[in-house]
């Protein structure tokens, strides 16, 4: 049973995350860096001095929440840079009209934006070669120097900057794994509601349910990518590394979990199975898919909010229900393998989701995850 203090515990807990988000760490570091760019290239005269700006700009492109990525970050944005004055000089070179030439830079530039080498900063191919064509003008081959030259600068004060204070995010992650957890018991639950419901499900309703989790799911999977590449040229990671391993495990159980969650909702919307008769043995069935549904969802929901594992009472409940539903299933007339065959598969999906969030207590206390993030 959920104990009533757990949702404004939740509550609190939401709070204090939003505060700790990693991004607002990356802003302060963007800020400091891009200071300093600009105090760095002001000493600096000659045609450098008249854009000055670029510095700042490239600390700014190069800030992110690992080491690796303003590497990546930096390389990409100069690169394109690069990219995009190139074409421009190229395109002035042969004397086409204005309108011309803006017109091949951003076509062509756009095509060259999606070399995947460049990744995010391939939009900046055809911005800059627009760029040369109407601010540089006068002197396209100084002002590409000046761009890609200071823009480049700020990277390497970006970048040195994020390497000084690494983070190692996990609080995003952390948020993610509740909210899929959430809406995975929800779904539970809205399942045991419809088969103790006299009522027939929708098929755009067991059709919702199927694809509410993915979503939610990708976003675990691209967080534990991030959580990988944080690691890469971070001094702090060794100290949280015990920390990390076990965040990243529970988050690839929940995915895992998840995956059962969507199997076990197929199973129990295929038409061919005969769950919704209305004999005594169809009826006894529902009720104990239901229950063992139920169980499951309570495991989920009270799993991580304080200790990090399951809760001791609702693991239990949950084991000893996906138990009964195989008691159940069992003692089915072997003739009713319509039923029992999916009842089977749905018993098994619920013990693999079981035996995936493991035994309780076995989790992390989230304020040392919150101090990761810093």
């Amino acid at each position: 049973m959920i104990r009533p203090e757990r949702p404004r515990a939740a509550v609190r807990r939401a709070r204090r995350l939003a505060w700790l988000h990693p991004r607002w760490l990356v802003a302060l570091k963007a800020a400091c860096a891009s200071g300093l760019a600009w105090l760095l290239v002001q000493p600096v005269g000659g045609f450098v001095h008249d854009y000055p700006y670029y510095a700042p700009l490239g600390a700014v492109v190069a800030m992110s929440t690992t080491v690796a990525g303003s590497v990546r970050y930096s390389v990409q944005a100069v690169a394109a840079i690069g990219l995009g004055g190139a074409l421009a000089i190229l395109t002035m070179a042969t004397s086409v009209e204005s309108i011309a030439a803006v017109a091949i830079v951003i076509g062509v530039g756009t095509i060259m934006a999606g070399w995947g080498r460049l990744g995010a900063m391939g939009s900046w191919v055809p911005i800059a070669g627009l760029f040369v064509l109407i601010v540089g003008r006068t002197d396209p081959w100084q002002y590409v120097l000046a761009y890609a030259g200071l823009t480049a600068v700020g990277a390497v004060v970006g970048t040195a900057v994020n390497a000084a204070l690494p983070q190692l995010p996990m609080t995003p992650l952390t948020v993610a794994l509740a909210g899929l957890r959430s809406e995975m018991a929800r779904q539970l639950e809205d399942l045991a509601d419809a088969l103790e419901s006299e009522e027939q499900v929708s098929s755009t309703r067991w059709e919702a349910w199927q694809t509410a989790l993915d979503p939610r799911a990708r976003r675990v999977e691209e967080l534990l990518t991030e959580g990988l590449e944080a690691r890469r040229g971070n001094w702090r990671a060794r100290r949280w590394h015990g920390l990390a391993e076990r965040r990243q495990e529970r988050a690839r159980a929940l995915r895992y979990l998840s995956g059962c969650v969507e199997e076990v909702i197929a199973l129990a919307s295929d038409p061919r199975f005969q769950l919704h008769d209305a004999d005594d043995e169809a009826t006894r069935l529902r009720g104990a898919v239901a229950r063992a549904l139920r169980a499951s969802a309570a495991m989920i929901r009270t799993a991580g909010e304080e200790q990090g594992g399951a809760d001791q009472e609702e693991w239990d409940e949950a084991a000893d229900a996906v138990r009964a539903l195989r008691r159940v299933i069992v003692g089915l007339d072997v003739a009713s393998e319509d039923r029992w065959l999916p009842a089977s598969a749905i018993a098994i999906g619920l013990e693999r989701a079981v035996d995936a969030w493991g035994e309780p207590g076995n989790g992390d206390q989230e304020d040392t995850a919150d101090r990761a993030d810093s």
